[in-house]
């Protein structure tokens, strides 16, 4: 005699429905989606006179500006993103961190990957700038 699993249901099975419509409303019409107003301390591109794009939008290494010091250690002050040496985005809520991609706060993720690498053992430069629009 062959059994069914025992598939668990969620205590509240129309919850997941609604948040999955939503989810699916989201990934669909991305496009219209009201952006969350960026605050730039330094570097705004709707009020900055940009010459040279490539230039003005150049990154090495994005970096998490500094808070103040405990233990002798400098925190990370994780609601502003130092993004290159004319841009500087803050009031960055610490709700966006919650957002987890394998692993990680998705911000953090793109930091990481949005830099100028090279490789130690084959010398290869990896330049993510070369990739942008």
């Amino acid at each position: 005699m062959h059994c069914l699993p025992c598939v668990k249901t969620a205590e509240d099975f129309w919850k997941f429905v609604t948040a999955g419509r939503e989810l699916g409303h989201l990934h669909v019409n991305y496009e219209t989606v009201e952006p969350y107003p960026v605050t730039f301390k330094k570097g705004n591109p709707k009020v900055t006179e940009i010459s040279n794009p490539e230039k003005f939008y150049y990154v090495t290494e994005m970096k998490f500006a500094k808070a103040g010091k405990e233990n002798g250690k400098s925190d990370k002050d994780k609601t502003t993103v130092i993004y290159n040496s004319n841009i500087t985005i803050t009031d960055i809520p610490l709700e966006a961190y919650e957002y987890i991609v394998n692993g990680r706060p998705a911000l953090e993720w793109v930091m990481g990957r949005q830099c100028v690498k090279t490789d130690k053992k084959s010398g290869i430069v990896n330049d993510a700038n070369r990739y942008a629009c």
